[in-house]
């Protein structure tokens, strides 16, 4: 194997790494593949209860997610939320000053 194929050999490896590892974390765009019920769930949660809003990615938080409602850019609430054993997602939020 010549320098050249090694170099893109190596530069295959470490993209495929890192798209592994985005994966298997659910960081950029897998976070709603790795957390789609979640998503969904919270999704129904930030439309009811903040119109016009969005909210920030997924992440893992102790027993179980958390997430940031914005808007404008702005952060207003930072939602905890976890699945009771019966299946029913629990809410519990952290306003924040407008």
């Amino acid at each position: 194997m010549d320098r050249k194929q090694l170099k893109r050999c190596v530069m295959l490896s470490a993209a495929a790494a890192a798209g592994l590892y985005g994966f298997a974390t659910g960081k950029g765009p897998f976070n709603k593949a790795r957390f789609k019920e979640q998503h969904d769930a919270l999704s129904r949660y930030v439309d009811n209860n903040y119109p016009d809003c969005s909210y920030t990615s997924i992440a893992a938080s102790g027993t179980g997610w958390m997430s940031s409602v914005r808007r404008r850019g702005r952060t207003v609430a930072v939602v905890y939320f976890s699945k009771s054993p019966d299946g029913v997602y629990v809410f519990t939020e952290s306003k924040t000053a407008l």
